[in-house]
């Protein structure tokens, strides 16, 4: 099992973290996510659902997180993925097709789980944005 602890520490997402952690009951000290496998992702028997989209590379998500993604390949295309577990437990995935037409880096959850729950906590974990999002599934928080 791959387990690292990725943090990405700056005066501004230490902000973002202490702000997080009144909606998430959590001590900030402990708002980090661990770097796991793809094979290593616990999803129920639903399945997994892109709830949104960075226009950000692997390599550029890289660089905020501390985290390098995985490479590999399923029946689509050769991919780059990197896998969150975040505190609560909740496992994402990053993924990005190599030669997909539009070059987008996909947020996935588990289907069973609460979109805006996981989305919230994901930001909230990795002081990305949801501004920065380009794309949104399902999941739209604009919407209604």
């Amino acid at each position: 099992m791959l387990l690292r602890t990725c943090r990405y520490r700056t005066a501004a997402h230490l902000h973002l973290m202490e702000a997080a952690t009144a909606q998430l009951d959590v001590s900030p000290t402990h708002m980090a996510f661990e770097r796991i496998a793809r094979s290593e992702l616990r999803w129920s028997t639903a399945p997994p659902r892109a709830l949104a989209a960075f226009a950000f590379t692997p390599t550029e998500l890289s660089g905020r997180l501390g985290c390098t993604f995985e490479r590999g390949s399923d029946d689509l295309d050769h991919f780059q993925a990197l896998g969150l577990r975040l505190p609560s437990g909740r496992d994402v995935l990053l993924l990005w097709y190599e030669r997909a037409p539009v070059k987008l880096t996909s947020i996935e959850v588990d289907g069973a789980d609460s979109a805006e729950a996981a989305l919230r906590e994901f930001f909230a974990v990795t002081g990305l944005r949801r501004d920065e999002i380009v794309w949104w599934g399902e999941f739209d928080p604009g919407a209604g």
